[in-house]
């Protein structure tokens, strides 16, 4: 159970109190596969969303030696604290090397200043809730006579100040990968250890790693066998980019352990184990059009997709031992480009909905709308303002299951503001401001009136 609490945890603040208690849960029964929430990890400045700002004109050489394959582009180097300091990225990009770091921490607390019994949460006390610290190392191999081929490290770690409502401090290997272009980039293939959360669905709000992490998210996918930062699993990907924006991606991936999450960091050899006597094979498969915002053409990217895991989860039900799956559409639009000059600049809106069967799974349904802007203030190009409201459906079974004879509440709901600041090359700060019903499944707690902080620093 604690890994669903994980990947709520990894996900986004609001969603991440939301989801503490189910670690209660944890000791009574495992009901499940972690829920990580899909990114704890940055992702991309606004600077790199897909379709929703424009890159520098003319980026160095250096850039182009990003991560490729995400689903979301991957931060720029130029956009980092460091950049080409002492000509270092430029020297490393001559020899096909390309070194990107973070450091993201966020903190939170409950305003209301809540004394409910019993209650355990992150934000009833101020809260160092997750930090995530890592490096990405790639190299071109066209160097060594692979053109459109590169190979992929993560080095990562993450730490927080309450162990016992988040996931596990730990340290290891977050991608160990090798990534294949074919026929002009309309075929790509990637093999090795990955995190399918930053492979798919793209998910953070305006596709921003850094700035897009302070929003309510779905962990239902890392539910149904998604691996997410922490839990990295061996498989491959495979897409087709077809025109006007089409494509086709797919994966077969080992699942993330049907067990507690502390027992999977404990056992996960640094993240490269192959297997586990509980895991079976994950195949997902996601559709979707993503046309970039262009001088007179307006963002828009609509993606779904579905998950299969023959890994064996209880029904609460029944008690027998099922297979698993997963559903998820995604959909955002830019409807307001003020500038054609800068098409990724204005208002986006967007919706995401989510589920997993409700006898297998404790968390089942997502819904999220959302409202963003880029660039909305005169001298503040870069800035991101987000308004998001999310619902988190619960299983009566599962519930049943996992508190007997104890009052639960079935769901829980959640309205967010954040605004984030481009302080300085690669350094973002993000305040968010949140109300949370329901922020616990067991005892009940008065709506919460969360306070989150998020510094982002690329290096």
């Amino acid at each position: 159970m604690k890994t669903q609490i994980a990947a709520i945890c990894v996900a986004a603040c609001p969603a991440l109190a939301i989801a503490q208690t189910v670690a209660q849960a944890d000791d009574q029964s495992q009901l499940q596969a972690p829920m990580n929430t899909a990114q704890t990890m940055p992702q991309t400045t606004p600077l790199t969303t897909p379709g929703l700002s424009p890159m520098p004109p003319s980026p160095p050489a250096y850039d182009a030696l990003g991560v490729k394959g995400w689903d979301t582009p991957f931060p720029p180097a130029s956009d980092t604290i460091f950049a080409d300091m002492g000509g270092v990225r430029s020297a490393l990009a001559d020899h096909g090397i390309g070194i990107v770091g973070y450091s993201v921490n966020a903190g939170v607390y409950n305003f209301r200043n809540d004394k409910t019994p019993g209650a355990s949460y992150n934000g009833k006390y101020p809260t160092y809730f997750t930090g995530s610290q890592g490096i990405f190392i790639t190299y071109d191999a066209s160097k060594i006579g692979l053109p459109g081929g590169q190979i992929q490290v993560l080095l990562q770690a993450f730490t927080n100040s309450r162990p016992d409502l988040n996931p596990p401090r730990s340290q290891g290997i977050g991608t160990l990968a090798y990534f294949q272009a074919f026929d002009n980039d309309q075929l790509e293939m990637k093999v090795g250890w990955l995190q399918l959360s930053n492979e798919f669905m793209g998910a953070n709000i305006a596709g921003s790693f850094t700035s897009g992490t302070l929003g309510p998210q779905s962990a239902l996918p890392v539910a149904a066998g998604f691996s997410f930062p922490g839990l990295t699993t061996p498989g491959f990907t495979f897409r087709y980019n077809g025109p006007n924006g089409f494509y086709d991606k797919v994966a077969v991936a080992r699942s993330i352990p049907n067990q507690s999450y502390a027992e999977s960091i404990d056992n996960n050899a640094f993240g490269l184990r192959l297997s586990y006597p509980n895991s079976g094979a994950v195949i997902l498969d996601e559709v979707g059009v993503n046309q970039p915002s262009a001088p007179g053409h307006k963002s828009f990217w609509f993606r779904a997709g579905g998950i299969y895991n023959t890994t064996k989860y209880t029904n609460f039900e029944t008690a027998n031992q099922q297979t698993n799956y997963g559903l998820y559409a995604l959909v955002d639009y830019q409807f307001w480009q003020p500038d054609a000059g800068s098409p990724g600049r204005g208002l986006y809106a967007g919706a995401s909905i989510n589920f997993t069967p409700p006898n297998r799974n404790l968390y089942t349904r997502y819904y999220e709308a959302r409202l963003y802007g880029i660039g909305l203030f005169p001298g503040r190009p870069a800035d991101l303002l987000s308004f998001v409201v999310s619902y988190n459906g619960l299983s009566r079974a599962g519930l049943a299951m996992a508190f007997p004879g104890q009052p639960t509440d079935h769901y829980s709901q959640s309205t967010s503001l954040a605004y984030s600041f481009r302080v300085a090359r690669g350094v973002f700060i993000q305040p968010a401001i949140a109300l949370v019903k329901n922020i616990t499944i067991t005892p009940h707690v008065p709506l919460a009136v969360n306070g989150y902080i998020s510094v982002a620093l690329m290096f």
